[in-house]
């Protein structure tokens, strides 16, 4: 559902949840809904991965392909914005991280997804 989905690199954001997700106890276990293990992800959480593929500084339109790419199930790796990780690429961006730290290699995800869509082929 393209709906689900919200942010993406073209506008600065993490790609993000714009909806609530389908559960299998909501659906009994109809195409598309969701095997949860843990917390729920709730709309506005920030979509870091899909089946263990970095989506952070990819487009929206490419954080989709990703997603459509694997076939069910699909694990999705979300947190919660907060102070840190919002849906704010640039203000994550601009944060100064200890050298090897989770947030200071996911900083480099997103830089290399990022050039992936800025340099032009030649």
């Amino acid at each position: 559902d393209p709906d689900l989905l919200r942010g993406g690199a073209e506008r600065g954001e993490f790609p993000y949840l714009g909806g609530r997700l389908l559960t299998v106890a909501d659906s009994g276990g109809g195409p598309g809904s969701v095997l949860l293990s843990g917390k729920p992800p709730a709309p506005g959480d920030v979509l870091l991965e899909v089946n263990g593929t970095p989506v952070s500084g990819l487009t929206h339109r490419d954080t989709l392909a990703v997603i459509r790419h694997f076939r069910e199930p699909v694990r999705l790796k979300t947190v919660r914005p907060g102070k840190v990780i919002n849906k704010d690429l640039r203000h994550y961006l601009s944060l100064q991280f200890q050298k090897g730290s989770v947030d200071h290699k996911l900083q480099q995800v997103i830089r290399d997804n990022l050039y992936l869509r800025t340099i032009p082929c030649t």
